[in-house]
């Protein structure tokens, strides 16, 4: 059974127990991360982008790598946020990633196109 994940609303609000909570469904544990930059310099963003680089491990542990990710949330100015949930802005983002995409997976999968064939996309949390 899926347990939704507290979305961070704060750079504060990233830390390991929450990576590995997103990835271990994955197969992948975070031994540990660091901030690596951020979109507060961007212009006409309508959201905040945080890129993190991780060291992890696979479930078996076996294999020790660094993985780069970009956690990309609502703003945390709270006058931004209150603006884009009010206009409605992150919903037809969501709704591609939770429901769009997926549909389109699973019909390449009843067609047996294989992933090689296909585009990957990020996951929503």
């Amino acid at each position: 059974m899926y347990t939704p994940v507290k979305v961070p609303k704060n750079r504060e609000d990233i830390t390991l127990e929450w990576l590995n909570a997103i990835l271990n469904p994955h197969e992948i544990t975070v031994e540990k991360f660091e901030f690596v930059g951020d979109s507060k310099f961007a212009r006409g963003c309508l959201s905040d982008l945080i890129r993190l680089q991780l060291q992890v491990y696979s479930q078996n542990g076996t294999v020790l790598e660094e993985m780069g990710l970009v956690v990309k949330s609502l703003p945390s100015n709270p006058d931004v946020r209150g603006y884009v949930l009010g206009k409605g802005y992150c919903q037809n983002e969501v709704q591609m990633y939770t429901e769009v995409l997926p549909a389109i997976n699973s019909f390449l999968d009843s067609c047996g196109v294989p992933d090689s064939h296909r585009f990957p996309f990020p996951k929503c949390y």
